[in-house]
């Protein structure tokens, strides 16, 4: 049986070698299947992949290179890809799984931890903290977290940094704030310069206190005399507590003041000296003058002093010679002094008054110049509606008094006894005995149902939006548009329309009108209630038309 054997692979081989000569003279480069592709002398270590004529698994031209399994079927002689994961520092790696490249290539996990799912997982519920796996429950530098370092003598309990009895951790240190003057009753509680710190409160030296951060004696300090931010005025000191000014002076309004001379406090704080000189703490007036509320007044002629401090003359009476009185010319009237000449409550003596729109002329109730008196009652002839042109004809309807005619305003006719707009009234619509059908609206003498009414027939509805009557997008057709009831009160009337493209027209209640965007166009007048708004065809279908009311 050996030398059958032997017999039977000298044959395979020889097979081989027909079968490979054979294919390699068909062709070269791309189109040979087996043939290495690579030129004589190359290395062997460089294999061609299957669709350059490079062999599956070895074997290249005559001197040439061979091929690898590992560049099988990569079009560009490249390295093919990884079956799974992705290639790290030249080599296939599952990065779901790699604890030197989780996730990523180069990330390493902690020691003791795995890659699973690329998240490196520390065991037994540790935390991997840079490129170790820690317990943040008890580790000291990383406590409750990584990079949280506990002061120097806490220990790390359940994730808390907990200092010794009776410390408590102030940032990064242990402390006790019993007697620590940085921290104080509690953290960041700094104690003053000289104070100490006596059972978590800071203490100053004997009569000393805290003011503003500070240990002051309130005794003797200008700003703290006797309790914290008392300032002492200027020139005071401060003395066993108390501000003191110089000379026997006395604090009025936080300043020292001479009371024995002061207009502003004689005698004592708020006691004011006007009109006179303070002597000796009292208010002395001039000659023929009397102190009265702080003033030096002369009671013969002071309206609010009359006579004596406490009478004061009512209405428009004047202080003469110590007593209420009217001036020349006046007559007193139950404590009002009045003109009788041309007073109309009091009208040549103090119980006439004039009625209607009557005034007082030397002493009688008149008509002004340019009026009528018609049974009591004043009336200018050519204007007042009910006596126009004499006392007895009063205009009918809305008519004015024009000229001492009653007749209609400009653009007004009288129809009856009325007087109407032609133009826009649907009773009388172009004249008098004309009336549009109801329901209708009269725009320019003209009976109209809609604002589209004769200028386009099945116009398309616009109704209100949130921010007005809004059409977007247009289109690229024609379009007939009616808008009702567009009366805003937060902006003025207008309509704003953008992206028309040259050949589109824009046209409101039949009038030609620019495309303008932003501000847009005025609208100053409605038809038949509102608008009608024509859009001719145009290329922008996104185009658009807004009559706002925001």
């Amino acid at each position: 049986m050996q030398p059958r054997r032997g017999l039977v692979r000298v044959a395979a081989f020889f097979l081989g070698m027909g079968l490979f000569l054979l294919l390699s003279s068909c062709g070269s480069g791309t189109g040979e299947l087996f043939h290495g592709g690579g030129a004589s002398g190359a290395s062997s270590s460089q294999g061609g992949d299957t669709s350059r004529g490079g062999t599956l698994s070895s074997g290249g031209g005559v001197g040439g290179s061979s091929g690898t399994a590992a560049n099988a079927g990569n079009g560009s002689g490249g390295v093919a890809p990884c079956a799974v994961g992705q290639r790290c520092g030249g080599v296939c790696v599952d990065t779901q799984t790699s604890v030197t490249n989780c996730g990523a290539c180069d990330n390493a996990c902690p020691a003791t931890a795995v890659c699973d799912s690329s998240q490196c997982t520390c065991p037994g519920g540790a935390t991997a903290c840079g490129a170790r796996c820690v317990d943040t429950q008890t580790s000291l530098t990383n406590c409750g977290a990584c990079n949280t370092a506990c002061p120097p003598r806490a220990t790390c309990t359940l994730g808390e940094c907990i200092c010794p009895d009776p410390e408590t951790a102030c940032g990064d240190q242990c402390v006790d704030t019993q007697t620590s003057l940085s921290h104080c009753g509690v953290c960041d509680n700094a104690c003053p310069p000289r104070a100490v710190c006596t059972a978590g409160e800071c203490i100053c030296p004997d009569t000393e206190t805290i003011c503003d951060g500070k240990c002051v004696d309130t005794q003797t300090s200008l700003a703290n005399c006797g309790v914290c931010d008392n300032a002492c005025p200027a020139g005071a000191a401060c003395t066993a507590g108390e501000c003191v000014c110089p000379n026997a002076g006395t604090i009025c309004g936080g300043k020292c003041v001479d009371t024995q001379t002061s207009l502003d406090h004689c005698g004592a704080c708020d006691s004011p000296c006007q009109g006179g000189t303070c002597v000796k703490g009292e208010c002395v007036c001039p000659t023929g003058e009397d102190k009265c509320s702080g003033k030096c007044v002369d009671l013969q002629t002071t309206f609010a002093h009359c006579g004596d401090c406490e009478t004061t003359c009512l209405n428009n009476q004047i202080c003469a010679a110590g007593d209420c009185t009217c001036a020349k010319g006046q007559t007193d009237c139950s404590n009002t002094c009045a003109d009788l000449s041309s007073d109309k409550a009091h009208c040549g003596d103090c119980a006439t008054s004039c009625e209607n729109n009557k005034i007082c002329s030397a002493g009688k109730c008149a008509c002004m110049a340019n009026q009528v008196d018609c049974s009591g009652t004043c009336a200018d002839l050519k204007t007042d509606e009910a006596h126009c042109g004499d006392c007895d004809t009063a205009c009918t309807g809305n008519q004015l008094c024009i000229n001492g005619m009653c007749g209609c305003p400009t653009g007004q006719t009288l129809c009856g006894t009325g007087c109407v707009d032609l133009n826009s009234d649907p009773a009388h619509c172009a004249s008098c005995t004309h009336a549009c059908p109801s329901g209708q609206f009269c725009t320019d003498a003209t009976c109209l149902r809609s604002p589209c009414d004769g200028i386009c027939t099945n116009p398309e509805q616009v109704t209100l939006g949130t921010d007005g009557f809004r059409v977007e997008p247009l289109g690229t057709a024609a379009r007939c548009l009616e808008v009702k009831g567009y009366n805003p009160t937060a902006t003025d009337p207008r309509i704003v329309c953008w992206q028309f493209d040259s050949t589109r027209t824009l046209k409101v209640n039949g009038e030609t009108t620019a495309c303008v965007a932003n501000d847009g166009v005025p609208l100053t007048k409605q038809r038949a209630g509102g608008f009608c708004i024509q859009v001719g065809s145009g290329g922008q279908s996104f185009a658009g038309v807004l009559l706002p009311t925001l």
